[in-house]
This record gives C-alpha cells, sequence and structure tokens, in this order.
C-alpha cells in the first residue's frame, strides 16, 4: 500500500506531467517563439539548424524565463496566506518580478505574446485544478508573463521552483520543436530526438534556476535574444502567418 508521502509525491509528478504536456491548453500551440519567423528570414530550414536555434533558445530567453517561473514560485509558496503583511509583502514581490520581467523583454511584441500566453496558462490551469487556489491572471498590473503563470500554478498545486523552472524550460523547447513540424514538414521522430538531445542543458538551466529562485528580482540572469526580438516586429505585421509569435 501506498504511503501518503508515496502518494503525494505521485500527485506531484502526475501534476509536472501535465503542465509540462505540449497538449495543455495553455496556448503554446499558438506560438512558436519566434521559429516561424527564422524559418522565412531563411535562418531554420534543416534538422541541424533547428538544433542550434533551441540551443540558442536554451542559452538565452530559456533561462531568463526558467529564472523567473523559479522565483514566482518561490515567492508564492513562501507566504503565509492567513499574514496580511505577508500577504502584501508577496503582492510587492511578485509585481517587481513582473517588471524585471518586461524590461527584459524590450520588444512589446514579444511582452504581449507572454502576455497573452501566460493568461491562457492561468486560465487553462484553474480549469483543470479548479479548487486548487490558482491566483488570477490580473494579480499584477497588465497581467502576468507566462513564465510567471509557471511559476505561480507550480506553486499552487505544491511544486518547487525547480519544478516551475522545468516546465518553464521545457515549454520554451517543445513549441518551437512542435512548429517545426508544421512549419518545415521534418520528422517528428527526429525532432523528437533532437529535444531530448537538449535535457542535459535543460537539466543545467534548472539547477541554476532553483539555486536562484530566491534571489532579488533585479539580480535574476538577464539573457535576451537580439534576433528573435527584431524578428517579433516583423512577425507582428506579417500575413499570412502560422503562429501567433
Amino acid at each position: 500500500m501506498l504511503g501518503l508521502a508515496q502518494n503525494h509525491t505521485i500527485v506531484a509528478a502526475t501534476n509536472l506531467l501535465l503542465l509540462a504536456d505540449g497538449r495543455f491548453p495553455a496556448g503554446g500551440y499558438a506560438h512558436s517563439t519566434g521559429l516561424e519567423q527564422a524559418v522565412e528570414s531563411g535562418r531554420v530550414d534543416s534538422e541541424p539548424e533547428l538544433r542550434a536555434f533551441l540551443d540558442g533558445v536554451l542559452a538565452t530567453v530559456a533561462r531568463t524565463g526558467a529564472c523567473f517561473a523559479a522565483a514566482s514560485c518561490e515567492t508564492w509558496r513562501t507566504c503565509d496566506p492567513t499574514d496580511v503583511l505577508a500577504k502584501a509583502s508577496r503582492a510587492e514581490g511578485l509585481e517587481r518580478l513582473a517588471l524585471e520581467e518586461s524590461a527584459r523583454m524590450p520588444a512589446p511584441a514579444l511582452r504581449e505574446a507572454s502576455r497573452t500566453q501566460g493568461r491562457q496558462f492561468i486560465r487553462a490551469a484553474q480549469g483543470t485544478w479548479p479548487t486548487a487556489g490558482i491566483p488570477k491572471a490580473d494579480i499584477v498590473p497588465f497581467g502576468v508573463h507566462l513564465s510567471m503563470a509557471q511559476g505561480l500554478v507550480a506553486a499552487a498545486l505544491d511544486l518547487d521552483p525547480r519544478a516551475a523552472a522545468l516546465i518553464s524550460a521545457y515549454g520554451a523547447v517543445l513549441g518551437p520543436a512542435t512548429a517545426a513540424v508544421k512549419l518545415l514538414g521534418l520528422d517528428p521522430l527526429a525532432v523528437n530526438r533532437i529535444v531530448a538531445e537538449s535535457s542535459m542543458q535543460i537539466a543545467e538551466l534548472v539547477d541554476e534556476a532553483g539555486d536562484l529562485a530566491a534571489c532579488a528580482p533585479q539580480d535574476l540572469p538577464s539573457r535576451t535574444a537580439p534576433l528573435l526580438e527584431i524578428g517579433s516586429a516583423l512577425h507582428a505585421v506579417r500575413q499570412p502567418r502560422m503562429f501567433a509569435s
């Protein structure tokens, strides 16, 4: 018979798997994390170039996003909800995290896409776990970014900051990898192999994000990807297009 600790572990693992699943209805299927514009610009048109693109994502925006997901999770889960002062401090901390992450997205199109996915992620999670006490997307001004949504949902489901970072980092890879099959007609098995080959990079990124979860927001990584930023502005006005971003 399973004990209470084992049951909790299995429930947590199930929730983690569901949140990281590309089929989770959080809107990620409508976004390519900049891959569509990279394909249109001729920078990605093969499996090796997709691998290089994903490596670049993991080294830059995925690293930043995972750290903010972990920090958001830590901020939410360490607050005593019965303590009014603690709740006020948590609200202030989340607002600072949102401001700092926005500052790391100089391109308006990237901020809009991130907040759109954040709202959809929160909405999907609230529908999936209606009694979990998942906060609303407007808990911070202008709405949560995707990474904050991932961190808040992870915390509400009793997952730790490393789990939040894993959801964020894996999603940053899975989105463009899935889009590559549609955009380039690549072999899905080959794309899965590329994602699997990224596992060590993801693991290292998750460890770093977990270690930094309690850092001040301004001290979190600020890795950006200029080509993604430029591409997002071009993609926002290009028609027709398959993905929102």
